[in-house]
């Protein structure tokens, strides 16, 4: 929240951010994701973490296709409704973070 949210206030007129609720996440926690109309911005992590990392990793600002964002809540709030499938939103399996740079 607090990355979206320092983007919002360098840019305040063209950053728009996307507030995704705790349910519909894997885990019990809100997700902010960010746009700046060239590309589709959020905080976190591609991997499982390892039992140490959780104490030292500060995660990482991810870059994503315009309309990620878009795509991630539609199908995040489908999957919590009914047992939707990624490559339906995404029209692949997963994505890493290198493929989006």
């Amino acid at each position: 929240m607090l990355e979206a949210i320092k983007h919002k206030l360098r840019d305040w007129k063209n950053i728009k951010i996307t507030y995704i609720p705790p349910q519909y996440k894997e885990v019990f926690c809100p997700h902010f994701m960010w746009s700046d109309g060239t590309a589709d911005y959020d905080f976190g992590v591609e991997r499982h973490l390892k039992g140490y990392e959780y104490l030292f990793f500060k995660g990482e600002i991810r870059k994503r296709k315009l309309g990620y964002n878009r795509r991630w809540k539609a199908y995040r709030i489908a999957k919590k409704k009914r047992d939707a499938e990624y490559k339906d939103f995404f029209g692949e399996t997963e994505v890493s973070c290198a493929e989006n740079d």
